[in-house]
């Protein structure tokens, strides 16, 4: 028997298992967290960010990434964003502040 669903045709969460994952230390996670970024117009759209995508091809690429500029420019802590972008460019990828890590570390060295 087909296990219920919603009406979405989506498994209810009543009928999928649900098992406990083990989460990385408090201060892994908070060594992610950065209270300069609290109200991020980028929270939930973290995809849009990612420099490149598995099997995409380079306009989908582009277009992504404008949708992610886009974002940013209305965001009320780009000025931060920048900041925690230039401090930790070696270590992240893809759009930032509004714009690719590659511009962002061009300008860092300039």
């Amino acid at each position: 028997m087909p296990a219920p669903s919603d009406e979405d045709g989506f498994r209810t969460r009543d009928a999928i298992p649900m098992t406990k994952k083990k989460l990385p230390p408090a201060s892994e996670l908070q060594a992610l967290f950065d209270p300069r970024l609290v109200g991020a117009a980028c929270v939930g759209h973290h995809d849009l960010f990612d420099e490149h995508l598995e099997d995409e091809c380079v306009a989908d690429r582009l277009t992504r990434h404008s949708q992610a500029v886009a974002i940013c420019r209305r965001c009320p802590v780009i000025a931060a964003c920048r900041e925690v972008a230039l401090e930790h460019l070696d270590h992240i990828s893809g759009i930032w502040a509004g714009q690719p890590t590659i511009d962002l570390t061009a300008r860092r060295t300039a």
